[in-house]
C-alpha cells in the first residue's frame, strides 16, 4: 500500500536554467551525444561532466568536460570501435582530479559479449585506465553496473555492482547471482562477493541497480534490489530494496528496506552515518503500472517510508531516481517523469520541507527524443543543486542549475524583415550585480536552445551578433545571458524576423512600416 503525505508542486521554474554539454556542432544521423552523464562540482563551484558519445557503427568515445569560468574544455578518455559504454560515474578528489568508473561492452550485438568494468584516473595530465573486473564471453557471465561508485575521505575508490551468470547442471540451467564490492589499495583492486544465491532466489536485481556511499570511517553502505522470480509460469516476480553495510571487516546481515516491488534505489549517508534511501516502486494497474518514488529512513532502528510522488495515470510513470543530502542533512531527490503513450520525458526534483515534499519541474517543456538516462545530482558548498542527465541525441548531456544569473536581457533590436542569405545585425544588453562578465547565447530559430555564444563582455555593454537565414519563413530571435559561474538569466522577449520567398527592396524602414500596418489592420474590411 502507498502511504499518504502532502506534496506541494511548484511549476515556477524561472530560477532554473540548462544547457547542453558536448553537443554536436552539426546534426549527424545515428550520433548520440552525452549519454549516461554524471556531474561533479570542483572547489571553485564549477561543474564537471563525464559522458559518452556513440557514433554510427558502434564507435564510442568516453569524454570528460569541465567549466573554466569562461568556456567548456573537453578531453577524450577512452575510445573503442564496435563497443558501447554504460553507467558513467564521476567523482572529484580533494585536488579536483577526476576519477571515473564505467562499463565497456565489446561486440554489443552479441548475446554474451565481453564486458569490462573500468576505472579511469587523471595523473599528471594523462588518463590512466585500469580494469576492475571482467566478464569474458566464454564464462556466460554478465556484469551489471549502475553507477555505484564513491571516493572515501581517504580518496580510496569504493565500487559496488552485480553479476549474473548462467550455470549448467546436467541438462538444466540456473542463475548464479552476486552482489560485488571492489576497492583499491595503493596498487591493486580487491574484489569480494558480498552476497550470492543460486536458482530462482535472486538477491541482486538482474539490471544492476546498486548504489553505494561510505561513512565517516570509510565503511561501505550499499542499497540494491533483490528479486524472487517465483515459478516461471506463475507471474509472481517480486523485487525488494535491500540494505547492507560493512562494519570493520564484517558485513552485517542484509535488511529489507521496503518489501514493495522496487525497480531502482539510491543511498546517501548523513553526518551521523544514518542511511537515507530513495526507491522507485511500482504496482500493477489495469492498463499500466502505478509508480511511486519513496523516501526511506531509519527511526528507532525501524525503517520508515514516505511517498515523494505517486503516479496513477494510465501511461504516465516515474523512473530512475537519485538522492543527495545538503549540509543540513535534508534530502533532495531527482527522478524522471514519463508522460503519455508518446513517453514524453521531464526531469523532476523534490526537496523535503518538514513533512511535505516540494516538487518542481526545472525545465517545464516537452522534449522529443529524450534519452531518459538516470539523472544525477550533486550539491555545491552553498547547497545549490547541480543536475545532469542524458539529453537529445544530437545536442549533448543536459546540465541544470538554479544559480542566480544576470538581469533579463533587453529584447533584441534589429530588422523585422530581410532577404534570404543576407546577414543582419542584432543588439542587446544585460546587467548583473555579481562580479562577473556576461556571455550571451543567441537562439536564432525559436526553439529555446542556444545556437551561438558571444564573447565575454562587461555588464551593461551593448553587444551585437549577425545572422542570415537561407530559407524563407518567420524566425523568432531571443537571447539569454550567463555569468562566469554558469548562472543564467531569463530568456529575453522575442523579436520576429520575416524572410520572404522573394527579395525585397533595400529600404527596410518603409517596408517595416507597411508590415506593421498589415499585421495590425489585416482583419479590417474595406
Amino acid at each position: 500500500s502507498t502511504s499518504n503525505i502532502n506534496v506541494t508542486t511548484n511549476n515556477d521554474s524561472s530560477n532554473w536554467s540548462f544547457e547542453y554539454v558536448g553537443g554536436a556542432s552539426e546534426i549527424e544521423n545515428n550520433r548520440f551525444i552525452g549519454r549516461f552523464p554524471d556531474v561533479a562540482i570542483d572547489s571553485k563551484g564549477y561543474p564537471c561532466v563525464a559522458y559518452d558519445d556513440l557514433f554510427s557503427g558502434n564507435f564510442v568515445n568516453l569524454m570528460y568536460t569541465y567549466w573554466t569560468g569562461r568556456e567548456w574544455k573537453y578531453e577524450l578518455i577512452d575510445t573503442a570501435a564496435d563497443s558501447h559504454i554504460y553507467g558513467v560515474s564521476l567523482q572529484l578528489d580533494k585536488n579536483d582530479k577526476p576519477h571515473i568508473v564505467y562499463e565497456k561492452r565489446l561486440n554489443p550485438t552479441f548475446t554474451h559479449h565481453p564486458i569490462s568494468l573500468c576505472y579511469a584516473k587523471k595523473i599528471n595530465n594523462n588518463w590512466k585506465i585500469e580494469t576492475i573486473d571482467t566478464a569474458p564471453t566464454e564464462t556466460n557471465k554478465e556484469l551489471f553496473w549502475s553507477g555505484g561508485f564513491v571516493l572515501g575521505s581517504n580518496e580510496k575508490p569504493h565500487v559496488a555492482y552485480s553479476a549474473l551468470r548462467w550455470i549448467k547442471n546436467n541438462d538444466d540451467y540456473f542463475w548464479y547471482c552476486e552482489l560485488i564490492y571492489a576497492t583499491k589499495s595503493s596498487t591493486t583492486w580487491t574484489v569480494e562477493t558480498v552476497e550470492e544465491a543460486y536458482e530462482h532466489d535472486h538477491p541482486i536485481g538482474d539490471t544492476g541497480y546498486v548504489s553505494i556511499d561510505v561513512d565517516s570511517k570509510n565503511n561501505p553502505h550499499i542499497v540494491y534490489y533483490g528479486e524472487d522470480l517465483g515459478e516461471p509460469e506463475a507471474g509472481d516476480d517480486k523485487k525488494y530494496a535491500k540494505y547492507i553495510k560493512k562494519d570493520g571487516q564484517q558485513w552485517t546481515p542484509p535488511e529489507i528496506v521496503t518489501d514493495n516491488v522496487v525497480e531502482a534505489a539510491s543511498i546517501a549517508l548523513d553526518s551521523s552515518d544514518n542511511p537515507h534511501i530513495v526507491a522507485l516502486e511500482w504496482e500493477t494497474a489495469i492498463n499500466w503500472v502505478n509508480t511511486a518514488v519513496t523516501y526511506n529512513y531509519k527511526l528507532d532502528n525501524q525503517w520508515k517510508r514516505q511517498v515523494v510522488e505517486y503516479e496513477t495515470k494510465d501511461w504516465d510513470s516515474l523512473d530512475d531516481c537519485e538522492i543527495v543530502l545538503n549540509s543540513k542533512n535534508n534530502p533532495y531527490v531527482v527522478y524522471t517523469y514519463f508522460k503519455g503513450r508518446e513517453r514524453q520525458s521531464y526531469l523532476k526534483c523534490a526537496e523535503k520541507n518538514g513533512q511535505t515534499w516540494d516538487i518542481e519541474i526545472p525545465i517545464p517543456i516537452e522534449i522529443d527524443d529524450w534519452y531518459g538516462d538516470k539523472p544525477n545530482v550533486v550539491f555545491d558548498k552553498n547547497d545549490n543543486p547541480h543536475i545532469c542527465n542524458g539529453g537529445l541525441k544530437t545536442r549533448g548531456a543536459a546540465y541544470y542549475n538554479n544559480l542566480p544569473g544576470p538581469d533579463k536581457p533587453q529584447k533584441p533590436q534589429g530588422p523585422i524583415i530581410g532577404n534570404p542569405g543576407t546577414k543582419y545585425t542584432f543588439t542587446t544588453k544585460s546587467d548583473t550585480s555579481q562580479n562577473s562578465q556576461i556571455q550571451y547565447g543567441w537562439d536564432w530559430d525559436g526553439d529555446y536552445y542556444v545556437d551561438e555564444w558571444s564573447e565575454w563582455t562587461d555588464p551593461g555593454e551593448t553587444i551585437s551578433a549577425s545572422k542570415s537565414w537561407p530559407m524563407s519563413g518567420t524566425y523568432k530571435v531571443r537571447v539569454i545571458a550567463k555569468t562566469q559561474n554558469c548562472g543564467k538569466s531569463e530568456w529575453s522577449d522575442t523579436l520576429s524576423i520575416t524572410i520572404p520567398r522573394n527579395r525585397i527592396i533595400n529600404n527596410l524602414s518603409i517596408v517595416q512600416i507597411l508590415i506593421y500596418i498589415f499585421h495590425h489592420y489585416k482583419n479590417l474590411v474595406f
